[in-house]
This record gives structure tokens, C-alpha cells and sequence, in this order.
């Protein structure tokens, strides 16, 4: 989730070459439909996304009973407070730019652990 359409695209083809069924959405109001609706392995969402903030989406999902368990990346090319990260209670977090590896490590450490 990013309202960044390039990022979208872009994340997209990265994950999608490397075996992943990729969702998109550049609606932060459509998270919660998103993960009732494809029920995704793990979550990568923009922290900045104009008025809404990551943070505050993901400590919504994460107080859910029914996508507690999901594991939320955020990510964020911003001066992130590693706190404020951790109150979210997100399980990762990638500062953009990040390089392919990177994505592709902390994704697959979650959905291995998952």
C-alpha cells in the first residue's frame, strides 16, 4: 500500500518475478477491505500517504483479533523515529530507498516466519 503509483509498480514487478502474488492499493482507507478481502501473507505499507499515516493503520490492523497476526512492513523515505515504529507495533521496517535484496529478505524472514 503507497500512494505512490511508481513505487506500486515498481514493488510489484520486484515481487512478482520472484514468485509472489502481489495485491496493490493506493487507497490507505481500503487496508482493512484489502486484507479481509485477499487475506495476504504480510502487509508493505507507506508510513507517509498524505492525511493518513502507516503507523496509525497499522496499529489498527494489529489491535484486530482477526489480522493481529499479520505481519505489516512499513516502510518510509522520511526520518522515521525507530519508536514510533515499534508503538505501531509493525513487525519490520525498510527505509526507502531500499535495495531489491533488502525487500526481498525482509519479506521472505516474515513470511517464513509466518
Amino acid at each position: 500500500v503507497d500512494d505512490d503509483h511508481d513505487i506500486l509498480e515498481l514493488v510489484k514487478i520486484i515481487l512478482t518475478r520472484n514468485g509472489m502474488n502481489v495485491v496493490v492499493s493506493d487507497n490507505p482507507r481500503s487496508v482493512g477491505n484489502l486484507v479481509n478481502t485477499h487475506h495476504p501473507d504480510v502487509l508493505l505499507m507507506d508510513i507517509s500517504m498524505g492525511c493518513y499515516d502507516g503507523r496509525n493503520i497499522c496499529k489498527s490492523l494489529k489491535t484486530s483479533p482477526t489480522s493481529a497476526s499479520l505481519p505489516v512492513i512499513l516502510f518510509s523515505a522520511n526520518k522515521i523515529d525507530p519508536l514510533s515504529v515499534n508503538m505501531a507495533c509493525a513487525d519490520d521496517f525498510l527505509q526507502k530507498p531500499f535495495d531489491i535484496q533488502s525487500l526481498l529478505h525482509t519479506i521472505q524472514s516474515h513470511l517464513t516466519n509466518s
